[in-house]
């Protein structure tokens, strides 16, 4: 299921879990949420994206931070270090 990131905003609280995927197919995150999205956060703050900022939203920081842009600036891979975070075992 694709959605629109209006759509997303509003379903982010009705779902437990998140498979976030790169164009191309390759797995970005998959896991758990948490409340206010707090476990994806905790995921991407500590891989050294920007910090989210107080009542930011979520899914907004999310799809702004999860490109291939900040991979590049950060010299990070989002997939690869999926591939071998606790999350994929």
């Amino acid at each position: 299921m694709v959605l629109h990131t209006i759509t997303f905003v509003c379903a982010l609280q009705a779902f437990d879990a998140l498979l976030l995927l790169q164009r191309g197919g390759s797995t970005l995150y998959c896991g758990p949420l948490g409340q206010n999205a707090q476990d994806l956060i905790f995921y991407f703050e500590n891989l050294g994206v920007d910090k989210i900022s107080p009542n930011y939203n979520a899914a907004t920081w999310m799809l702004e931070n999860a490109t291939v842009l900040v991979e590049e600036k950060k010299n990070i891979s989002f997939s690869e270090v999926f591939q071998e975070s606790d999350l994929r075992r």
